[in-house]
C-alpha cells in the first residue's frame, strides 16, 4: 500500500514521474499507461468509459475493450509499424496511390532500449499489458496480410505509375467486398507470419528496384 501512497501524492500534486521507480509506476493505481494502445483505439463508450461500475467485471470490460481495438483497427484504411519502415512506407503509397520523396529511415533501437529491466519487472510488464500485447500480434498479422495482398494485386514498377490518379484505391468501410476480402486473405495467411518475416531481405531489394525505376521514369519524363 505504500506505493499507492506514493502514486496518490504525485498524481494528485501534478508532479511528474522523475524519481520514481519502475516498480512504483508500475504499481501506481492511478497509472493510464498500462494497455494505454487498447484503450486508445476502443470505443469506451461499450464499457462506460472510465466508470468501472458500468462492467464490474474486469474480464468482460478488458475483453470488450480489445475486441473493440481490434474491430477499429481492421477498420482502418491503412496503419504501420514502426519496426517495418519500407513496408509500412509500400503498403501507403499502394493503399492511397501517393509517392513520398524519401525514404522512411529504419532505426533498431529506441530510449525504451537502453532501460534496465530485470526479468521481474519485465515479467510484470507482460502481465499488465497484456491486451496490448494481444493488440499488437493482431496488428501484425493483420498488416503482413495487408502486404501480401498488395503484393499480390499491384506491381509497382510498372503498374502503379499508370495507377497513382486512380480513386477507390485500398479498402474502404463503404465497400463490405473490401474489408471480407482482407478477411480472407488473414485467414489464409494465418501461420505464415514467420515465413513472411524470411522473404523481407528480399522483399526490401525489390522494393528499392521498383524505386529506382520509378525514378529514372521520372527523371526520363
Amino acid at each position: 500500500m505504500e506505493n499507492s501512497n506514493n502514486c496518490d501524492c504525485l498524481f494528485f500534486a501534478g508532479s511528474d514521474w522523475t524519481g520514481v521507480s519502475l516498480s512504483d509506476f508500475m504499481s501506481c493505481p492511478h497509472n493510464l499507461a498500462h494497455n494505454r494502445q487498447t484503450r486508445m483505439l476502443a470505443n469506451l463508450s461499450l464499457v462506460g468509459c472510465y466508470n468501472q461500475s458500468a462492467v464490474p467485471s474486469r474480464a468482460q470490460r478488458e475483453q470488450a475493450m480489445l475486441d473493440s481495438a481490434k474491430d477499429n483497427l481492421r477498420n482502418m484504411a491503412f496503419f504501420g509499424l514502426t519496426e517495418h519502415q519500407a513496408e509500412s512506407r509500400f503498403l501507403f503509397e499502394h493503399t492511397f496511390r501517393l509517392h513520398f520523396t524519401r525514404d522512411f529511415v529504419q532505426y533498431t533501437e529506441t530510449h525504451a532500449s537502453k532501460a534496465e529491466v530485470s526479468d521481474n519487472e519485465r515479467s510484470e510488464l507482460f502481465r499488465l499489458n497484456r491486451l496490448d500485447l494481444e493488440l499488437y500480434a493482431f496488428a501484425k498479422e493483420l498488416f503482413f496480410a495487408r502486404l501480401q495482398h498488395a503484393r499480390s494485386t499491384d506491381n509497382r514498377s510498372e503498374q502503379f505509375p499508370r495507377r497513382r490518379n486512380s480513386a477507390g484505391a485500398g479498402p474502404s468501410n463503404d465497400d463490405p467486398s473490401s474489408l471480407v476480402q482482407y478477411e480472407e486473405t488473414e485467414e489464409a495467411y494465418e501461420g505464415e507470419v514467420e515465413e513472411e518475416e524470411h522473404e523481407e531481405a528480399r522483399h526490401k531489394e525489390r522494393v528499392a528496384r521498383a524505386e529506382r525505376s520509378r525514378r529514372r521514369r521520372n527523371y526520363a519524363t
